[in-house]
């Protein structure tokens, strides 16, 4: 067989630099994306086990609900919505900086609910969340920060410090 006659030879079979370059690395990240649920022996074996760490303390948040929602705005506390699924990498870091402000502020009155964006679809249609990873700040009716994806501990950290301070 001749090498000009093997299809990778073949011009229309050839990949360009761009392909070559960008097929691995979208193929790592929708790795990264795949659900690691606890059934999934596969994925259980590929990631370490998660360590033990004193860095950050569990988030202590509730789950969303109408009447809960409500009541806090009536009260005019400060609440932020957190758009998030139990899948979402985002979503899980950002759980991990808000459980560090919350440690490191515990004078903040700070109420976090929880929508589950795969469960509560009619309020991640409410809260005009484009995907998950959400977070909308209130303080009564009014909505004082919208982010999405948003990870970087400064940003997070002064919404949160300008929501408290316009009480």
């Amino acid at each position: 067989m001749n090498l000009a006659s093997t299809p990778a030879a073949h011009p229309k079979y050839r990949l360009s630099w761009r392909t070559r370059l960008l097929v691995p690395i979208t193929v790592a990240l929708l790795a990264a994306c795949v659900d690691n649920s606890p059934g999934d022996e596969r994925a259980a074996a590929a990631s370490p086990a998660p360590e033990a760490t004193t860095e950050t303390p569990a988030l202590v948040n509730e789950p969303f609900t109408e009447a809960r929602f409500q009541a806090l705005q009536a009260a005019g506390a400060l609440v932020l919505v957190d758009v998030s699924a139990s899948w979402c990498p985002t979503c899980r870091e950002q759980k991990r900086v808000l459980a560090r402000f919350q440690q490191q502020h515990p004078e903040v009155a700070l109420t976090i609910l929880n929508v589950d964006y795969d469960d509560q679809k009619q309020w991640v249609r409410h809260f005009k969340a484009p995907r998950q990873s959400t977070l909308a700040l209130y303080r009564g009716d009014e909505q004082l920060w919208f982010a999405v994806a948003e990870v970087r501990e400064d940003v997070i950290f002064e919404a949160l410090r300008q929501g408290a301070a316009g009480a």
